[in-house]
């Protein structure tokens, strides 16, 4: 998060507005397993659970498990870059 902080942080200068901001979105490509589930990958955003409302789409962590990942018969976008 601290990486994705300072790459958001460093696209406006003092006085810029903040309509100058891109989303900046961030992949974790990890060799282990850090969730006890058998998902490879995880998207997280900034959302209120509760109310159903994404604050913002200018966050967002992608977390992908290789440990978990097997190659399939064909390789679709995301497989493909994950085999790679």
């Amino acid at each position: 998060m601290y990486n994705w902080c300072d790459m958001y942080k460093t696209q406006i200068s003092e006085g810029e507005s903040f309509s100058e901001l891109k989303p900046v979105i961030s992949l974790w490509l990890l060799t282990g397993s850090y969730y006890k589930d058998d998902i490879v990958h995880h998207h997280f955003q900034m959302w209120d659970k509760q109310n159903e409302v994404l604050m913002t789409d200018h966050c967002s962590v992608h977390v992908f498990e290789l440990e978990k990942w097997f190659k399939p018969e064909t390789l679709q976008a995301e497989a493909f870059w994950l085999y790679f």
